[in-house]
């Protein structure tokens, strides 16, 4: 299921769902104990960040960052 802000009332079903949370669950944290698969300060690499430089860029965080449905 993607991310969203707008949740449509057919996808709220499957979260309430103990099989599809605990699948998320466990997903989101293989993520976040692999530290998301990447290497310490890999976004920040100038062969990274010279491969995106050319496109217009604005960055929001807020928190809305995680997953939301």
């Amino acid at each position: 299921m993607a991310t969203r802000l707008h949740v449509d009332q057919g996808s709220l079903q499957c979260v309430e769902k103990d099989d599809w949370a605990i699948a998320f669950a466990v997903i989101e944290n293989h993520y976040f104990i692999n530290e998301g698969f990447m290497c310490q300060g890999q976004l920040l690499e100038k062969q990274s960040i010279d491969k995106i430089r050319h496109i217009p860029t604005i960055v929001v965080q807020g928190d809305m960052m995680l997953s939301v449905l």
